[in-house]
C-alpha cells in the first residue's frame, strides 16, 4: 500500500513536471502594457523629484502677484513670506523681486495754470515697470488710451501739486492708477521718472 501510495505521488509529480502549453498572451500583456507603464512611471517620478516636472507644467508662485501684494499692503513686507524663486540675491546678499521688464510712454508735454494765470508747461517721460513680456505686449496695443489718461491727470495739476518728493509720490501713484485703469489685467509695477522739466 505505501508502494501505490509512492507510485500515485511521483506520477503527481510527473504531471506538474510537465509543460503546460501556453498562447503567450501573459508574456504580450507584461511586455505591452506593464513594461511602458513602469518606464513611463520612473520617467514621471524622475522628472518630479528633479523639479523638471514644476517647469514643463508651469506650475510655481506667481511672483508679480506676491509683488503685488507686498505693493498694497496686503502681504507683510517680510522676506521670509516670499518664496525663493521670486528672489534674486545681488552683489551684497540682499534679495529682493527679480528685475521686470520697462516700457518707454513717449514724452508728454502739456500746460497747465501757473501762478498768475500764466501758462507752464510739463514735459514727462516715464518708464513702466511690468513682470512680463506678455504684460509688456498689452501695454504697447493700448499706448494710445494711457497717452490719453496720463494727459488728462496732468491737465489738471497745478505747479503747487508737484512740490518736494511728497508731490513727485502722488504723482507716481496717481500714474500707475491710470495706467491700471488704461489696461485692466496688467500688473504695474512701478512708475520710474526718466525726466520732469517745469517750464514757467
Amino acid at each position: 500500500m505505501a508502494e501505490d501510495d509512492l507510485e500515485q505521488d511521483l506520477e503527481a509529480v510527473a504531471d506538474a513536471a510537465e509543460p503546460v502549453e501556453t498562447s503567450g498572451a501573459g508574456k504580450k500583456l507584461l511586455l505591452f502594457v506593464l513594461m511602458p507603464l513602469l518606464v513611463l512611471g520612473g520617467i514621471a517620478a524622475g522628472l518630479h523629484f528633479t523639479g523638471t516636472l514644476d517647469k514643463i507644467l508651469r506650475k510655481g508662485p506667481d511672483c508679480a502677484a506676491i509683488l503685488l501684494a507686498i505693493e498694497s499692503g496686503e502681504a507683510g513686507e517680510d522676506m521670509g513670506n516670499i518664496p525663493p524663486e521670486c528672489l534674486v540675491a545681488d552683489e551684497d546678499g540682499v534679495t529682493a523681486l527679480p528685475p521686470g521688464l520697462f516700457f518707454s510712454v513717449p514724452n508728454i508735454i502739456v500746460n497747465f495754470s501757473g501762478e498768475g494765470g500764466r501758462p507752464s508747461f510739463l514735459k514727462l517721460s516715464v518708464q513702466i515697470e511690468v513682470g512680463s513680456n506678455a504684460e509688456k505686449a498689452k501695454l504697447e496695443e493700448a499706448l494710445p488710451r494711457i497717452v490719453d489718461h496720463f494727459q488728462t491727470y496732468l491737465r489738471e495739476l497745478r505747479l503747487e501739486d508737484m512740490q518736494g518728493s511728497a508731490g513727485l509720490y502722488r504723482m507716481r501713484i496717481e500714474l500707475k492708477s491710470r495706467v491700471s485703469s488704461a489696461v485692466p489685467g496688467v500688473e504695474v509695477r512701478d512708475i520710474l521718472f526718466q525726466e520732469i522739466l517745469i517750464q514757467q
